[in-house]
């Protein structure tokens, strides 16, 4: 992905007030919803495509099979305990962000 990764991702979560960003360990974004705990919606930018993993039991729970059928199904493994997929499209990036800041909280 281009090095303009990091601003479109800024720029979609920016869009939705219920959500925050940080930037961990070099590219990896970790997008949070305060309300929705444990668990964060985490991309990183790679060279061809987005890596996008959900951590938390309550994000994975509640966000997982949304994310599935944006996305389709997670990848075989697992990454530090987190779901996660390869995406190259920014659009599925929008709609995922999208629907992130929308799932409702139990």
């Amino acid at each position: 992905m281009s090095t303009g990764s990091t601003d479109f991702l800024k720029h979609e979560v920016e869009r939705h007030s219920s959500l925050a960003m940080q930037v961990n360990k070099g590219r990896r974004h970790r997008i949070v919803r305060h309300d929705l705990r444990p668990g964060s919606l985490w991309v990183t930018p790679q060279q061809d495509a987005f890596h996008v993993a959900l951590s938390g039991a309550a994000v994975k729970g509640l966000f997982g099979p949304l994310m599935a059928e944006i996305a389709g199904r997670a990848k075989d493994g697992e990454d530090q305990d987190r779901i996660y997929w390869k995406i190259t499209d920014t659009l599925i990036i929008t709609r995922a962000v999208e629907a992130f800041s929308k799932v409702l909280a139990s």
